[in-house]
């Protein structure tokens, strides 16, 4: 089987551990997005986490929804992030228990972070409250909601200097809220259907492992079975509402992997593979672990794979895997449907999780798969590869994807063709879902785009995510929508990016082409490097008989129209930073609106610091500019067009166009150095379209009748 990737590159369908010793994520508070100018370079400094898995030290973004990490206990809500204050963090050595109903307490301890004791999973008590150990944070105040399952907390917790008084701007609040991994970690096996258990102790076991035997029946935890082999078998021909489980603390090291598909199970019944606690067990144990190393050739530790019979209802918690550059930790093809994918670690493979496709439309496609509350680090290809309808990627945490060249990527949503009858037949991926996902690049350089669209798409949806990158170089950008070199004609209709955060991606933001009537609202983009926050429309429409149609169906290339973008905050942090806030390439139709936009250079860049560049014959390229405040250098202007760039200030272009007539030219007065929010008497304030504005702000806090402009509410 082969797949077509973006530039024409061949994947085969079956491409170590390399242990981080610390999470590298920057603070947003390094960017000082206080309106002060900077000078120099941006501050790209680091703020190291506690080795993984483990609790942030004060990173405010991650804290915001809660991505995996199962000794947290879930993030606070919007408007109660941590901030942590010069010199300060929590105490060491102390350990977080669960609460049962009531108060779960943090040990005692002096410096560096807080770490999970033995035992597992911190999870706040029903009603409770999270309380820090000496010289911590005090409880979160009232006022926001959390975006992960759990309850609300609000205000803003300050983290002072060792031995320092804590202190809150808000009241008390309510419990932490939870992260998917938490929730499949301590869910209990089910009580009904057969429970087949698998128990091996490789090398690299839990000293309290104690393997079992294929002779074994498996039925009772204390006679196992024990190979990993004989674990696909039984999990392949057992019935709906049975589970395989692997034993906390177990290792299986392989040199290949095992189908694992099931036409038995079902969308209301379905087939487990999880983990269970074996008699001998002491509670210290990891979740069950599988390595394995293919070789040259590659291997796949799980395929869900079958011709021609329909799969659905298949359930995948809570297991740690590992593999070598040649290898795939899960392989989905054809009509699969119906998974949930949660709480798992893949490190260190090819691909992590690839859903290419099917055979033919016959066999369809992968379907209605979540990926969810799992950690995906280290891969070298590609963490998430999927031509898929109506599949998601929920509260995860991706970090070192994608590493060997600018076609590989953290996360990649791909379309597929098929050719029937000496017919082409292009698929149009949808509903594909990226949501509330940390996705970093902490370690190395970056290379491309970390999240890419490509192919053809109906209504994906990229909302709520964290991407960083914390060594761009100006040959790396933000999340990418458009054909990509697909050899058919591309499209990307009512697609969404909303809400997300994208810092320091290169020389582009967010890139958005061949997109009609998609949305662009309530992002933060944060630029160290000169170029663009959002691109519209780089990537024309090819013509008919373009030599990258090698397959082409007779379908063109949509074209970039009827776009809206409205609410975002750019800000241009490197005082060397130029170019411009939006750039309109091509299209017609656009929207612009609402829109914070921020400059901390002090003089004109070689680029310009534009507030937004458009084409040739501007007012036939937008429909609607207005409500929008730009912060320039002296010196450069407010708009450029082909085809002899010459700038425009604000006032010529309004007189020119007619556009603009609410819109100005001036410090948008950022306070908070963590988000770029407005302060009091900021002129963003009260200042939007209330006709034309979103119902929320990026942090969900609901805009009233005068809504402010930019990606926050005041």
């Amino acid at each position: 089987m082969r797949v077509t990737r973006a530039n024409g590159e061949i994947m085969t369908k079956t491409a170590h551990l390399s242990a981080i010793a610390s999470l590298i994520l920057p603070l947003l508070a390094s960017f000082g997005c206080d309106s002060a100018p900077t000078t120099g370079a941006a501050d790209n400094s680091q703020s190291p986490e506690a080795a993984a898995p483990g609790p942030a030290t004060a990173d405010t973004l991650a804290a915001r929804w809660g991505w995996w990490r199962r000794n947290t206990g879930g993030a606070t809500g919007s408007g109660g992030n941590t901030v942590q204050s010069t010199g300060g963090k929590a105490g060491t050595g102390g350990q977080t228990t669960p609460g049962t109903g009531g108060t779960a307490t943090a040990g005692t301890g002096s410096g560096g972070h807080t770490t999970l004791g033995t035992g597992g999973v911190a999870t706040a008590g029903t009603g409770g409250q999270s309380t820090s150990g000496t010289g911590g944070a005090a409880t979160a105040g009232s006022g926001g909601t959390v975006h992960a399952t759990g309850g609300t907390a609000g205000g803003t917790t300050t983290v002072p200097p060792t031995g320092g008084a804590p202190s809150s701007t808000g009241g008390s609040g309510g419990a932490p809220g939870t992260n998917p991994g938490q929730t499949c970690a301590a869910e209990p096996l089910r009580a009904t259907g057969q429970i087949h258990y698998v128990c091996d102790c490789q090398t690299g076991a839990a000293s309290t492992c104690v393997p079992g035997n294929d002779s074994n029946t498996g039925t009772t935890p204390s006679a196992p079975l024990q190979s990993f082999a004989k674990a696909a078998s039984v999990f392949s021909g057992m019935n709906a509402g049975d589970t395989v489980a692997l034993c906390r603390g177990g290792r299986w090291n392989i040199t290949s992997g095992a189908g694992f598909a099931n036409a038995n199970c079902s969308k209301s019944n379905t087939c487990d593979l999880r983990d269970y606690r074996a008699p001998s067990a002491n509670g210290s144990e990891g979740l069950p672990s599988i390595w394995i190393s293919g070789g040259s050739n590659g291997g796949t530790i799980l395929t869900f794979s079958h011709l021609p019979a329909h799969h659905e209802g298949l359930r995948v918690l809570n297991l740690d895997l590992h593999g070598t550059t040649t290898d795939t930790a899960f392989f989905f093809w054809n009509e699969t449907t119906n998974v949930d994918l949660c709480d798992l670690s893949m490190d260190g493979f090819n691909i992590s999780v690839n859903m290419s496709g099917g055979d033919s439309p016959t066999y369809g496609i992968p379907s209605n798969i979540v990926l969810r509350g799992s950690r995906i680090t280290n891969n070298s290809n590609i963490g998430y590869i999927a031509v898929c309808d109506h599949c998601s990627v929920e509260d995860n945490y991706f970090d070192n994807n994608g590493v060997v060249n600018p076609t590989t990527h953290a996360v990649y949503f791909a379309s597929t063709v098929w050719t029937v009858n000496g017919q082409t037949v292009v698929h149009t991926t949808t509903g594909m879902h990226l949501s509330r996902n940390e996705i970093h690049n902490s370690a190395i350089q970056c290379n491309g785009a970390p999240v890419v669209v490509h192919g053809r798409h109906q209504d994906a949806l990229i909302e709520n995510n964290i991407i960083d990158a914390a060594n761009a170089s100006d040959g790396c950008w933000g999340p990418g929508v458009g054909c990509g070199g697909y050899p058919y004609g591309c499209w990307f209709r009512n697609t969404i990016i909303r809400g997300n955060t994208f810092k320091n991606l290169g020389n582009t933001g967010s890139a958005d082409n061949n997109c009609v009537g998609c949305l662009i609202e309530n992002n933060f983009f944060i630029m160290s490097r000169s170029g663009n926050g959002i691109n519209l429309g780089g990537e024309k429409p090819r013509a008919v008989g373009d030599s990258t149609y090698s397959r082409y169906d007779g379908q063109p290339d949509d074209p970039t129209n009827n776009n809206i973008v409205r609410n975002n905050t750019i800000y241009f942090a490197s005082s060397a930073a130029s170019g411009a806030g939006i750039a309109v390439s091509s299209g017609t139709g656009h929207t612009i609106e609402n829109n914070a936009i921020y400059y901390a250079a002090t003089t004109v860049g070689p680029s310009d610091n534009l507030c937004y560049s458009l084409p040739a014959n501007p007012t036939s390229a937008v429909a609607l500019v207005d409500y929008n405040v730009c912060k320039i250098p002296t010196g450069a202007h407010w708009t450029m067009s082909p085809p002899d760039y010459t700038g425009m200030s604000l006032s010529a272009w309004q007189s020119a166009s007619g556009f603009d007539k609410h819109s100005k030219m001036t410090d948008p007065m950022f306070g908070a150095p963590d988000s770029c929010k407005p302060t009091s008497g900021s002129p963003l304030v009260n200042a939007g379209d209330a006709t034309d504005s979103p119902s929320v702000d990026l942090n969900g806090k609901v805009r009233d009748a005068l809504p402010d402009i930019g990606a926050f509410e005041y």
